[in-house]
């Protein structure tokens, strides 16, 4: 996580504007993602988040499993895993665009 907020502050400093990619400018936005090598990388990061963020979510569960006898602790497991994997299906969507479009985008 703090790899990606690097990034994003990298971004802001080597592009001049926030790590976003906003539709009612999209042609700046997307000009501005053609220009920086550094928005792929902070695309995988957020990506590639969700492994490290699984392996945690594995500990906890294992942590809690002999205490939990309500099931409170694997309700939040898996409430957590599943806005991991929509936040997941969201940055490939960004890293589609950052990836596919921006570099073919012509002004």
């Amino acid at each position: 996580m703090v790899a990606g907020f690097v990034l994003d502050i990298a971004i802001i400093g080597t592009t001049g504007g926030e790590p976003q990619i906003r539709v009612d400018q999209l042609g700046p936005d997307l000009v501005r993602v053609k220009g920086s090598a550094i928005w792929p990388v902070e695309g995988w990061t957020y990506t590639l988040m969700i492994l490290p963020a699984l392996v945690f979510l594995a500990g906890v569960h294992w942590a809690f499993r002999g205490v939990d006898e309500d099931g409170v602790a694997a309700i939040g497991v898996v409430a957590t895993a599943t806005f991991w994997a929509l936040s997941t299906a969201h940055n490939l969507a960004i890293l589609t665009v950052v990836q596919s479009l921006a570099p073919a985008y012509v002004p």
